[in-house]
């Protein structure tokens, strides 16, 4: 082998690494563009046209958290339909008779403004009619996503009977079997 080679196959393998390096800076600089590219485009709010939308965007996060913070305190929310959610205090029960299963719920209830379901002893009637029932339910009875969709219903209906039908909606926030 003459030095003329040598130095050829040096040259050619010095070219093709720095052609593979050229390569990589290019695929890279492509990545980051593509992602701005998305992170602009694809992740802004969906209602930009939308008036108000402004309005909503323009407040802070402290104020958002202040207003979220101000409802929760409160218990319950006013919904522009004429609808009130008021909360209810966690209930936790033991499952069926014998069994060592342990449930905790926490739920909402949706009832028109006037039925007033803030008061202390309207709330308690409903959580103690609720962890009546629960006392009696297996675990079998509500796992799976039938046995969920079961629970709510019934618990919608105990909700309606503690209050002589001023319940509409029944919304499960937690709810943890043990």
């Amino acid at each position: 082998m003459s030095e003329q080679e040598a130095e050829d196959g040096k040259s050619a393998k010095k070219q093709s690494v720095m052609t593979l390096v050229m390569g990589l800076v290019l695929v890279t600089i492509l990545a980051v563009g593509a992602g701005w590219f998305v992170a602009t485009n694809l992740l802004q709010p969906q209602d930009v046209g939308r008036p108000g939308a402004k309005e909503t965007q323009s407040k802070s996060k402290s104020e958002v958290k202040k207003a979220g913070k101000k409802d929760h305190e409160e218990g319950a929310e006013s919904e522009p339909d004429g609808k009130a959610v008021t909360a209810l205090h966690p209930i936790v029960v033991g499952l069926g008779r014998g069994q060592k299963t342990w449930l905790r719920i926490e739920m909402a209830v949706i009832a028109a403004r006037s039925a007033n379901l803030e008061e202390p002893q309207i709330k308690s009637r409903i959580a103690s009619d609720i962890a009546a029932f629960l006392r009696n339910l297996t675990l079998d009875q509500i796992s799976g996503p039938s046995g969920y969709l079961h629970l709510k219903e019934d618990l919608l209906d105990r909700a309606r009977l503690s209050t002589e039908g001023k319940v509409d909606e029944v919304i499960i926030t937690t709810l943890v079997v043990e």
